[in-house]
């Protein structure tokens, strides 16, 4: 009886190196798990879609030019697409890629494109009108669906 007194005692007067302790490995797995166990870090931000032809006759596919910022490309990574929406609908990774893509690309470090004049309807298949406020969508695929990556 008279040990586990003197060991609890010790525990008490030291809890304060034995919570750093903990708390130090704690942090120390979910850096090490972050890195190495889930893959690189996956980002996807900054969309940004602009009128990059002003003076063009007409509304045509110059007239939108969409930028963004890739991440990491994510593990199984197999394209990334672009589409431009009228802002009036939220898309999720799984409903988007029922739309018409505006631009494709197999290389993840892709970070801007201008449509061709030849575009003239956005991804629903409307044509585009001045009347609307369009959103640009970049969509990350890959060959795991969990690991899509959406971002407007």
């Amino acid at each position: 009886m008279y040990m586990a007194k003197k060991i609890i005692q010790h525990i008490w007067k030291k809890r304060t190196v034995y919570m750093l302790s903990v708390l130090t490995v704690a942090v120390g797995v979910g850096f090490y798990a972050s890195f190495f166990i889930w893959g690189n870090a996956r980002a996807l931000s900054g969309v940004v879609l602009v009128d990059s032809d002003p003076i063009g006759f007409g509304l045509d596919g110059r007239d939108y030019s969409v930028s963004w910022m890739p991440g990491a490309a994510p593990t199984g990574y197999l394209y990334t697409k672009v589409f431009i929406t009228t802002g009036t609908v939220q898309y999720t990774t799984t409903t988007i890629e029922s739309l018409t893509a505006a631009a494709f690309f197999s290389q993840s470090s892709t970070s801007a494109t201008t449509l061709p004049q030849s575009a003239t309807v956005d991804s629903n298949g409307v044509a585009w009108t001045t009347s609307s406020q369009y959103v640009a969508w970049v969509f990350v695929s890959t060959t795991l669906t969990s690991n899509g990556l959406l971002a407007s």
